[in-house]
């Protein structure tokens, strides 16, 4: 599958999704925005699997298994890495000063390799599913192996009692419907779609998304749900790129990587710089904390982005997460 200019716009969708979640889960705007974290969470994390997985099988084809792992691990662990140990040792350092939300122990900090903190969690079952995904397709170039895998890790995904190997199971899932995708040119089948099936999702989507935030919430519905807004959110993309407007969208897409690795340090700084001179509205708190979240990421990839920060320091950029 080639470079696609809708999957810059979803990942767009999805950076911009990520911030507002994270912002609104720390906002005291009451029931609204609770909802409002509800609906966002409810698939924008299996959103950006399933993109992760469009391009899997070209990269996996085209290169032997170690040279794949070690360019994941360029591309993904070495971020983790280097952006939970600083976060990490922030954290760490205010912890021992003040009392903070989400503090952060040397045991913690010990514990990286093993047990991701807070959203760099992501990062580290990205890698873990490109390189099971690696390992299991290049036995016998199909998709059925890893996908029977993959349904039973679903299956047990609440057994163990590991919250990162509970994401692990459960995210594969996506990763491996995003390669499916990819695959089998479910992309053509749905761009000869009639125009009237793009209502219907979006109207599938607000009614299941009605139930959830009623409060039924079993694993089938939030799967149902997870899949619908990630079909809605294509749809939107693709629209938006057929019309080739928002390039700033399209932008964001393209540097999300970085906008996840540092969006939590910038919020938290506006939302400290806000409290200090006074302002504790929480709808100011989400509109600036929102905008500075995704803004001064994107200036620190101006500035930074050939810093060790944000690439191996021997070459390969960690920009984007779906490639």
């Amino acid at each position: 599958m080639g470079r696609v200019v809708w999957v810059d716009y979803a990942k767009g969708i999805g950076i911009i999704l990520v911030v507002l979640g994270h912002v609104l889960l720390n906002s005291s705007n009451g029931p609204a925005a609770h909802f409002a974290a509800k609906i966002i969470y409810s698939f924008h994390m299996p959103l950006f699997f399933f993109l992760a997985g469009l391009f899997v099988i070209k990269s996996v084809e085209k290169e032997t298994t170690t040279n794949f792992i070690l360019n994941k691990a360029k591309r993904l662990l070495y971020p983790y890495f280097i952006w939970s140990i600083f976060e990490g040792s922030i954290r760490c350092f205010l912890s021992s000063k003040m009392t903070i939300q989400n503090p952060v122990s040397i045991s913690d900090l010990l514990a990286i390799p093993y047990q991701p903190i807070y959203q760099y969690w992501f990062v580290y079952v990205l890698f873990i599913c490109f390189c099971a995904f690696s390992l299991a397709y290049k036995k016998d170039k199909s998709l059925l192996g890893c996908i029977m895998i993959t349904a039973i890790a679903f299956a047990y995904r609440d057994l163990p009692d590991v919250q990162v190997i509970k994401s692990i199971f459960y995210m594969a899932v996506f990763f491996i419907i995003g390669a499916a995708y990819s695959k089998y040119n479910i992309e053509n089948m749905l761009e000869r779609m009639k125009p009237w099936i793009f209502p219907i999702i979006t109207v599938l989507f607000v009614g299941v998304e009605a139930m959830y935030l009623r409060g039924i919430n079993t694993s089938f519905i939030k799967f149902v749900l997870a899949l619908l807004g990630i079909t809605f959110t294509i749809g939107c993309s693709m629209k938006i790129a057929k019309c080739n407007i928002l390039s700033a969208l399209k932008y964001l897409g393209n540097i999300s990587m970085p906008i996840y690795l540092s969006h939590i340090l910038c919020t938290i700084t506006i939302r400290l710089l806000l409290n200090k001179v006074g302002l504790y509205d929480s709808t100011t708190h989400i509109i600036f904390e929102t905008a500075f979240g995704i803004g001064l990421p994107v200036l620190s990839v101006v500035w930074l982005e050939k810093t060790f920060i944000y690439r191996w320091p021997f070459g390969t950029r960690a920009i984007q997460i779906a490639k």
